[in-house]
């Protein structure tokens, strides 16, 4: 990195279809002086594997969480380019001296990271119908699009019995287990 406040930021290719292979750029941002960007909050979940990307014309190992996310967020934006400042992606993950000098500065600047963000979109895993996990995101959203209760919110409480084993569930995925969620979502300006 050039700088101690240097970050890298992705920028996520568009696509039309769902499965169509995941394509990016890289490129190094003063964090002062960055674009507009938004951050993915999600768990590793190393143990499920690995996926590969197109990262600036090479291909890039991530988890199958990282890549699950990505092609989540392509599919919700559409046909626009999206910076993204993913932590698998954007901080060297290396096991050489250097790389762990860049996680060990990038680690002291993350919250500045989420906080500086635009936008943080939280991937805490795939809908699991048959246990309503659905129910819970449309409810969060609904409260996070606003506060004012309306109809469509009230005929969610009134499923209160069957939320909170939804909730139970919800709450079990390993995104909850980890140490950073609180900053990533609270930190940044939206």
């Amino acid at each position: 990195m050039e700088t101690p406040r240097s970050i890298r930021l992705i920028s996520l290719q568009p696509s039309k279809s769902f499965d169509h292979p995941l394509e990016c750029e890289l490129s190094e941002v003063e964090l002062d002086h960055a674009p507009e960007y938004t951050a993915l909050s999600y768990s590793w979940d190393s143990s499920e594997g690995t996926a590969t990307i197109l990262c600036d014309g090479g291909f890039l190992k991530v988890t199958k969480n990282c890549a699950r996310a990505l092609h989540r967020i392509r599919q919700r934006e559409g046909s626009q380019d999206l910076n993204l400042w993913v932590d698998a992606i954007c901080i060297d993950q290396g096991t050489d001296p250097e790389a762990v000098s860049e996680r060990t500065q990038q680690i002291q600047i993350m919250g500045e990271i989420y906080k500086r963000a635009s936008n943080v979109i939280a991937y805490v895993g795939e809908h699991d119908y048959a246990h309503g996990s659905k129910h819970v995101c449309e409810f969060f959203e609904s409260v996070g699009r606003s506060l004012e209760i309306d109809d469509s919110i009230l005929k969610k409480v009134r499923l209160w019995p069957r939320f909170t084993e939804f909730f139970r569930e919800f709450f079990q995925r390993s995104w909850f287990t980890r140490m950073w969620p609180i900053q990533e979502v609270t930190l940044p300006r939206r």
